[in-house]
């Protein structure tokens, strides 16, 4: 069983590494910082799954009816990493639903989560079972907060535009917020709940193993790992069929941070041609046709003919069903 829990471990770290690389591909390609945060923050979840492994290794990680009650057994390393975590969840939440961002909000974010770590966080004597619950109940909290902002700012202050790109993603919204309440309610059971005492044999060893690893957070993290890398598969391989055209256009044409690589993808997956994508860009931010020929340099009467080429090739009537197509994509 030991073994098996070896691989099971290695291969949790193996695709957050994996997501963690290829979301550094697509931020040096389109200077997405959403890409940047999954990056740091599956690194660093990786990082924190091999403090698992390592004392699993080394021998050094506490018996069963002793686990909850002898503190974090790297407070520096586990309190830094979850930190890194839990900023990069609340970060990358944030820039899926378009909120705004700024340097000091991300500061006081993760230097209030800090203090709040290292105050909570069970270290030896100070150590037992509910002081170890606040510490990681606090962590999982956090998570769900960002998922409850997350909906309260796409009913309450995002745009008509930026409510149906985030719906595109409803079902993974809905996976994550069930498996967060069950990340919790794990939380609970193995730390105040369950009692192994009176066991023993392979049961025993089975739960030891699950004492710090929690599957309902392992599955939540394998799930954004695949679906981040499937989403980072595709811009990779836009913007390999456009090598010359500059992802870090998106934060100069559009608030939204993902716009030049969908822009790509939606034209390309629907046979338009350049300048007919540059005519797509133009309409989908808002420019009127005398806007667009005059920023292309063209006539109105050759945009007219390009929109009308758009229209057909994306199978829509109306510029508006043009654009709802669009952030829908």
């Amino acid at each position: 069983m030991d073994y098996a829990w070896f691989i099971y471990t290695v291969a949790l770290m193996a695709v957050a590494l994996a997501a963690s690389s290829t979301s550094v591909t697509v931020w040096v390609l389109t200077n997405r910082k959403d890409c940047l945060a999954a990056a740091a923050g599956f690194f660093a979840y990786s990082l924190d799954v091999a403090t698992i492994l390592f004392d699993e290794y080394q021998g050094t990680k506490p018996l069963m009816e002793e686990y909850f009650n002898t503190g974090l057994t790297h407070p520096v390393a586990n309190i830094i990493l979850r930190v890194c975590v839990i900023t990069c969840v609340w970060l990358w939440v944030a820039m899926r639903v378009h909120a705004p961002v700024r340097k000091r909000h991300l500061a006081i974010f993760a230097g209030v989560y800090a203090v709040v770590a290292v105050l909570t966080a069970p270290i030896g004597a100070h150590s037992d079972a509910l002081h170890t619950m606040v510490f990681w109940g606090i962590s999982d909290i956090l998570i769900l907060g960002s998922l409850v902002f997350a909906w309260w700012w796409r009913n309450n202050r995002a745009s008509e535009t930026d409510r149906i790109s985030i719906d595109r993603s409803a079902t993974l919204w809905r996976i994550a917020l069930v498996l967060v309440v069950l990340i919790l309610a794990e939380d609970i059971f193995f730390i105040l709940i369950l009692r192994l005492d009176a066991m023993d044999g392979w049961v025993r060893d089975f739960f030891w193993h699950l004492t710090e690893r929690n599957m309902s957070e392992n599955i939540l993290m394998v799930i954004c790992a695949v679906r981040m890398m499937l989403y980072n598969r595709d811009v990779m391989q836009i913007f390999s069929k456009h090598p010359m055209e500059e992802g870090s256009k998106a934060e100069k044409v559009s608030q939204h941070r993902d716009f030049e690589s969908r822009l790509l993808r939606f034209a390309d997956d629907h046979g338009m041609s350049k300048r007919e994508r540059e005519v797509l860009g133009l309409a989908i931010e808002g420019k009127d046709t005398q806007g667009i020929a005059t920023q292309l340099y063209i006539s109105t009467g050759t945009v007219k003919a390009h929109m009308h080429r758009i229209y057909t090739k994306a199978g829509v009537e109306h510029r508006q069903d043009l654009i709802n197509a669009f952030w829908k994509y």
